[in-house]
């Protein structure tokens, strides 16, 4: 992920966000990052690392909810594929995933 356009816009959102400028803006050369050196400032440094953490813990969160919610629509398919009737109980059962899945 270090070289690619997903942590390119993640560095100039974090600049952005945090107001990062000056001295405090440089950067380590290229093949510092898979060491864990982004910065030269060692301030900034951590505190995107820790920006980083939090960028990837949610979007882990948000593909997890993606994959109940297709998990959930599948379901459903296989009744309708199968023939099935959904009773109440089951279709009920099935949005109440696709909801917790979304959230």
């Amino acid at each position: 992920m270090l070289k690619t356009q997903e942590h390119i816009d993640l560095v100039a959102m974090f600049e952005g966000d945090y107001k990062i400028a000056g001295s405090r803006a440089e950067k380590e050369n290229k093949d510092m990052w898979p060491k864990g050196y982004i910065y030269k400032h060692s301030d900034t440094n951590n505190l995107f690392v820790a920006y980083r953490r939090g960028y990837a813990f949610a979007k882990s969160i948000a593909i997890g909810q993606q994959r109940n919610l297709l998990d959930a629509c599948k379901s459903m398919l296989e009744y309708i594929e199968n023939g099935d009737i959904l009773d109440n109980s089951t279709a009920n059962e099935i949005l109440d995933a696709a909801r917790a899945a979304i959230g």
